[in-house]
């Protein structure tokens, strides 16, 4: 039986690194085109977001929350002589983006 969990478990960490992984370069890909930046984007995946919980900026202000589980990804770029840190929410499942907020700009 513990054998069968670990494997389990084993499995899901294997997919589930497989999955973010994944995302990162679907996401990544997507953003140069939905965020303007004077440089290539660093995106990063920040968090698992879980149903109901808020997403926060900087500052601790509610960005959004979500009824489903979000993969929270930061794009940080710039723009003239500003920057900018985007908050990226994604569907885990699809690799879709649900929402572009920004955890930071100047």
């Amino acid at each position: 039986m513990a054998h069968i969990l670990k494997a389990t478990l084993i499995t899901t960490t294997i997919l589930t690194s497989f999955m973010t992984n994944a995302c990162l370069t679907e996401v990544s890909n997507e953003l140069r085109y939905e965020l303007r930046s004077d440089r290539p984007l660093e995106v990063t995946l920040e968090t698992t977001l879980e149903a109901g919980k808020k997403l926060l900026n900087d500052r601790g202000h509610e960005l959004n929350s979500f009824k489903e589980d979000k993969l929270i990804y930061s794009a940080v770029g710039s723009f003239h002589s500003g920057w900018f840190n985007a908050a990226v929410a994604v569907n885990p499942k699809s690799c879709e983006i649900d929402y572009i907020g920004y955890f930071a700009a100047e």
